[in-house]
């Protein structure tokens, strides 16, 4: 099948060398990551004094020329959001690699929490500041997500390997954007 879903029974996973050895470092990291965070929430970063209903509900829907970021940058933004929606599918996979029990479930539980919260904090922004059109957002979105996500042929290392990347991606990535777009449009 071609539809990018998997039909294949899940399996719950084996606790093996890799996992044991590793789960030390992970409860390491976690309690790391808890003891130094700041909890915020995606409500908070998102300026609503600036939105209006769109035609749906008496008001007018988006129009390119309210768009005041380069558009190298919501550009970039899309393309963190695809990435992103695909998090069902991610977590997914993640189930089926690694025990739930103990501390890789808890890495895996707020790790998906924290990757969810980061879109919907972004997608608000965008269509309350209408930076881009919602309609075709959610249709590339919506697209994307039928597509599914299929890692079912990689392996345990494999798949942490690959979620490694995916990490460090994406914080390179945003260190960058606002390099390469000041030297084509970034006011300022």
């Amino acid at each position: 099948m071609s539809s990018g879903y998997s039909y294949r029974m899940a399996q719950k996973p084996v606790a093996n060398a890799l996992t044991l050895e590793l789960e030390p470092v992970v409860e390491e990291n976690m309690a790391r990551h808890l003891d130094t965070e700041d909890i915020w929430f995606a409500h908070d970063y998102v300026p609503f004094d600036r939105g209006e209903n769109f035609a749906f509900l008496g008001g007018r829907d988006w129009d390119p020329s309210q768009a005041t970021l380069p558009r190298v940058i919501t550009d970039a933004c899309e393309i963190l959001l695809i990435l992103k929606d695909n998090l069902a599918g991610h977590h997914r996979e993640l189930v089926e690699h690694f025990i739930l029990e103990e501390w890789w479930g808890r890495w895996l539980g707020r790790w998906t929490a924290e990757e969810h919260l980061h879109a919907i904090a972004l997608r608000e922004y965008l269509v309350v500041t209408r930076e881009v059109d919602p309609v075709a957002n959610e249709e590339v979105r919506v697209q994307h997500v039928m597509k599914g996500y299929r890692a079912d042929a990689y392996t345990q290392v494999e798949t942490l390997v690959y979620m490694a990347f995916y990490e460090r991606s994406l914080p390179c990535s945003a260190k960058i954007w606002p390099h390469r777009s000041r030297s084509r449009s970034w006011p300022g």
